[in-house]
């Protein structure tokens, strides 16, 4: 799970990190239905069902509060149906061979994806007909994911072995200027506000930009009331006290 791999990191590691176990209570990982307890998945599945007011009763004021403006606004993606569009149109105009050039794809997994595909009506549908004991869902999720953005195989090795080439703000508020203002002077990656700033720092910053902007870009086709270009423009988001 991935609980467990945070802790073997954590010892592998040496971090002074206590990690914290707790049991989780109501409805599994993956459970479809509402519940007492309702999983994460539950909540997404009755929304793209219309059931909006049954997920929200699920959530904490604060959370239904934000969900429920995300989806007035039409900034949600309550169907994957245009997610998967995308995805099987690169699956199965790709060879088994193009596709294995795409980061962690090996081992002969990449027959088996755009078999998957040619078949499958949905992404939920895909990805449970990839998964099995050798390839769990979360990586075939992964997969998915990198092959839409045009994530490849050395550059996401090059990118881990360089690590993050800058902090990237999104938002701040009054004590968050405080700290902008510290972090200029002592922190030790390149603090940026601006998409197009990533571009003067190095050649690898300029990639892992343009990754974020393709992401950017694939969400904004993903939701209702997509706004084509607006990650290159967006500015810093500040908030009161």
């Amino acid at each position: 799970s991935l609980a467990l791999s945070y802790m073997l990191r954590i010892k592998k590691q040496n971090w002074e990190i206590d990690a914290v176990p707790v049991k989780r209570l109501g409805a599994g990982y993956h459970e479809n239905e509402l519940a007492e307890f309702s999983s994460a998945t539950a909540v997404r599945k009755a929304i793209s069902k219309g059931k909006v007011s049954e997920a929200l009763s699920q959530l904490p004021d604060f959370s239904a509060g934000i969900l429920n403006e995300a989806i007035g606004k039409g900034r949600t993606c309550t169907d994957e149906g245009k997610l998967w569009n995308i995805l099987r149109s690169k699956l199965v105009s790709m060879s088994p061979e193009e596709i294995s050039n795409y980061a962690e794809i090996g081992e002969g997994i990449e027959y088996l994806l755009r078999e998957k595909a040619i078949v499958s009506s949905s992404f939920t549908e895909w990805g449970k007909a990839c998964t099995s004991r050798r390839y769990p869902l979360g990586r075939i999720q992964r997969h998915g994911i990198h092959i839409l953005i045009g994530l490849e195989h050395w550059t996401n090795r090059a990118f881990q072995r360089i690590g993050p080439p800058y902090i990237r703000v999104l938002g701040m508020n009054g004590k968050g200027r405080k700290m902008l203002r510290r972090m200029s002077k002592t922190a030790s990656l390149p603090v940026i506000t601006r998409c197009g700033a990533a571009s003067s720092i190095s050649d690898a910053a300029s990639k892992v930009m343009n990754y974020e902007l393709i992401g950017s870009e694939i969400w904004e086709q993903l939701v209702t009331e997509g706004e084509f270009g607006r990650e290159h423009s967006r500015k810093i988001i500040i908030s009161g006290e």
